[in-house]
This record gives structure tokens, C-alpha cells and sequence, in this order.
């Protein structure tokens, strides 16, 4: 029975790391002064109604529950993602990395200390 316990708190633990815990080497990128280069794949994993709001023009708008059906429709290039929180910024970033691309930066939209690159047209 003791076993069974320890099982379920290993994945209760998993959970929360793989949830919220940053991932390395995925640093905060300003989409509006041209730290973007050409070369950069741009994925907007934001819900439909924020992303068509203040959308970005080179943007692949695949919101995050869609992201494992559309995965291979992003070319193979660096990636920066536009996420509206930091959970969701994990997921997409743990999720990419294990389908094999490199994710190499991420711009928040709502409202956060940690990254405070895009505004949201939406919460205005």
C-alpha cells in the first residue's frame, strides 16, 4: 500500500514541475524592437480570441490544445513563443523540445513582472 503512496506523490510532483517549473534556456524576447530575427519561427499558442486581437504578422497561430495535432506544420527554425501565461509557456516549450525543435525565447501577454513584452489588446 506504501508503495502505491509514494507512486502517486512521484506524479503529483511530476505534474507540478512539468507544469511549473521554467524550462532552461528559454529566455524573455521583445517581439517589437527586432530581437525576432527573419530566420525565427514565431508560434502564438494564446486561445484564437486573444491571438486574432493582437496578433503578430509572422506569427503560427496554434493555440496549445492544438499544438500536438499541428506540430509538424512549424518549420524547422529557432522558435519564439507568444504565451499568454508562464504555465502555458512551460507546456508548449517542454512539449516542442521533445518533438525536437529549439525553442529559444518566449514574450508573455497577461500582465507579468517575469516578461512584460507584448501588451494585450484584449485586457485594455
Amino acid at each position: 500500500m506504501w508503495i502505491l503512496g509514494v507512486t502517486l506523490a512521484g506524479f503529483i510532483v511530476l505534474f507540478f514541475f512539468y507544469r511549473s517549473f521554467p524550462v532552461p534556456h528559454v529566455k524573455c524576447m521583445d517581439l517589437t524592437n527586432g530581437e525576432v530575427q527573419q530566420h525565427m519561427a514565431v508560434v502564438d499558442t494564446r486561445d484564437y480570441q486573444l491571438s486574432c486581437q493582437d496578433g503578430y504578422d509572422r506569427a503560427y497561430c496554434l493555440p496549445l490544445s492544438y499544438l500536438k495535432r499541428y506540430v509538424y506544420e512549424i518549420p524547422d527554425q529557432p522558435i519564439v513563443l507568444i504565451c499568454s501565461d508562464s504555465t502555458e509557456r512551460n507546456l508548449a516549450a517542454r512539449f516542442l523540445r521533445r518533438k525536437g525543435y529549439e525553442v529559444v525565447g518566449y514574450t508573455l501577454t497577461e500582465g507579468s513582472e517575469e516578461c512584460p513584452c507584448v501588451p494585450c489588446i484584449a485586457d485594455k
